[in-house]
């Protein structure tokens, strides 16, 4: 996700990118702490109080935007040594690195407003920013939208397997898919139609539309999506846990 945000970065023109150092070893943490005004940490969560110990002496002037999922505000000021310390909590999705991605935000009131104002001035170049009230709205969102490029492949890969399934040519099967989901958000974004309407106005009574939906549902498709977004947020908070005992 490091290389995603610097990509969507650099691409967008937020920042140059000789003004962007990276540090991928506790070797050159500190070295690159010491030359940053703000400090983005993207690192895995388990090894997050090692990095955060680590810099805390050099951070307390800095504002520190953490890309982790399931280590909280509150552990990262532990963590770091320093109970003031400016801390901004974002969730991001990989389409971040084509400016396309959604971000969201989470910064309680010991950030500055200024620096609160200048991350979001930054980070909107990346794709559409929302600022959360709460972390455990951070925590959903990561599921919704951190986790939704593979669950939207997903789908995108179902679609196109069938097709393939039945005689169409992949290359054809797979742009057709691709076309469907952009024209689908296209005509959303741009009508008054929300998602449950489109379905009705394409799902026609005998059609076949609905007869893919209602054997979809009673399959269970959606109990099977509902537990299986359960399972990623027991398993979230399970880290967050496992986080806690380090």
């Amino acid at each position: 996700m490091g290389k995603a945000l610097i990509e969507g970065l650099v691409n967008g023109g937020q920042v140059d990118r000789s003004k962007i150092v990276v540090s991928s070893s506790s070797g050159t943490n500190q070295e690159v702490v010491r030359e940053s005004d703000w400090v983005f940490v993207a690192v895995k969560p388990l090894i997050a109080k090692t990095v955060l110990s680590e810099i805390g002496s050099l951070i307390a002037d800095k504002l520190v935007i953490s890309m982790m999922a399931a280590v909280n505000v509150g552990a990262i000021r532990n963590y770091t040594g320093n109970k003031k310390q400016e801390v901004v909590r974002l969730m991001a999705n990989i389409p971040i690195a084509t400016n396309a991605g959604l971000v969201g935000l989470f910064a309680d009131s010991l950030v500055s407003s200024r620096n609160k104002q200048d991350s979001l001035k930054l980070l909107t170049g990346l794709g559409k920013v929302v600022e959360v009230e709460s972390e455990d709205e951070l925590d959903v969102l990561t599921l919704v939208s951190a986790c939704g490029p593979a669950i939207v492949s997903l789908f995108l890969s179902l679609m196109a397997n069938y097709g393939i399934k039945h005689k169409m040519s992949a290359e054809t099967s797979m742009e057709a898919v691709m076309q469907t989901f952009k024209g689908t958000i296209a005509y959303l974004e741009e009508s008054d139609t929300n998602a449950n309407d489109l379905i009705t106005a394409v799902a026609t009574k005998g059609g076949i539309t609905e007869a893919i939906l209602s054997t979809a549902k009673s399959f269970g498709l959606h109990d099977v999506f509902d537990h299986s977004m359960d399972t990623g947020l027991n398993r979230l908070a399970k880290l967050m846990t496992d986080i806690h005992k380090l």
